[in-house]
């Protein structure tokens, strides 16, 4: 990790591991990511602290990283590990909505170091989308500033590092690039080919183009259905549309509405919730991938 002028070099990593189970982050790109962050650090022996907030995470964390190092958070499991060279490594700073210590006091009291995760900014550059509600535009502006206090960022794209040198009004030399940290399964050549996943494609779905999308507004599921619809029809003819993406009812109702109004309905398959081989597979089968969002920090699906 780069170090900040005036500050010891790194000899204690205290990671925030809380997003493993947070309600919008387990199971998306944050809580993936955070557990990803997690493993890469510990495979090339980090000094290393994981700090968890329930047993769901430890439980998580364990089997996902045996011999991980875990420590319930608390404020005193913290000031035990204060001592020079000790950083914190923020990992819910840029999850939306704001949680309630994406920094907490005790580091602040404790003067250490503050590394955080930048996934993106996009609710500062879309703010009609995202901060029009009171409650979360208050949550941008109290969050802005507190962004620019943290010592340096770790940006998971260049992209995002440059956006957020831009929204934020923070310093772009002070923030490092340090990729999207891929999982293994997800890597040629670790890959190995899979079974069809009979459980999520019907019969007779053997040619398909697959999209990982979700319900916000700019993953652009709509625009990816309209477009599927305008396809010369010989072009869609024996094939299906696969949104291989877990769905509450309310979204699932409104792509089912979306792909009505086009003609395509009985052309596209949504998955609703798979597992990480059921993923792989479908990618593998597929004859091509769509990645239809307006903007990503980095975009794992890729």
């Amino acid at each position: 990790m780069a170090v900040a002028a005036g500050v010891a070099p790194v000899e204690l990593l205290l990671v925030d591991a809380r997003p493993v189970d947070h309600p919008t982050a387990r199971q998306r790109g944050v809580g993936r990511y955070v557990t990803g962050l997690l493993r890469g650090l510990h495979e090339i022996d980090a000094p290393l602290v994981a700090l968890y907030g329930s047993d769901i995470e430890a439980a998580v964390l364990s089997e996902a990283i045996p011999g991980l190092n875990l420590v319930r958070w608390s404020p005193q499991a913290v000031r035990e590990r204060v001592r020079p060279g000790t950083w914190y490594v923020a990992t819910q700073l840029m999850l939306h909505p704001v949680p309630l210590d994406p920094i907490p006091s005790v580091i602040t009291q404790a003067r250490l170091p503050v590394a955080a995760v930048m996934y993106d900014v996009i609710p500062y550059r879309f703010p009609q989308q995202y901060l029009v509600e009171p409650n979360a535009h208050r949550q941008a502006q109290l969050r802005a500033p507190l962004a620019r206090t943290v010592d340096t960022m770790l940006a998971i794209s260049r992209f995002s590092a440059v956006t957020a040198a831009e929204e934020l009004a923070y310093p772009i030399e002070r923030i490092r690039s340090i990729g999207a940290g891929v999982e293994d399964q997800f890597v040629s050549p670790s890959v190995r080919l899979l079974p069809r996943p009979d459980r999520v494609l019907p019969r007779g779905v053997d040619r398909y183009v697959v999209s990982v999308t979700g319900g916000d507004e700019r993953k652009n599921t709509e625009g990816l259905l309209r477009a599927w619809g305008l396809l010369d029809p010989a072009v869609r003819r024996g094939r299906h549309l696969v949104i291989a993406t877990a769905h509450s009812p309310a979204v699932l109702r409104r792509w089912e509405g979306w792909a009505d109004e086009v003609g395509v309905r009985g052309e596209v398959i949504f998955t609703g919730s798979i597992t990480d081989d059921e993923m792989v597979a479908i990618l593998q089968g597929a004859e091509l991938a769509v990645m239809p969002s307006t903007e990503e920090g980095f975009g794992l699906p890729v």
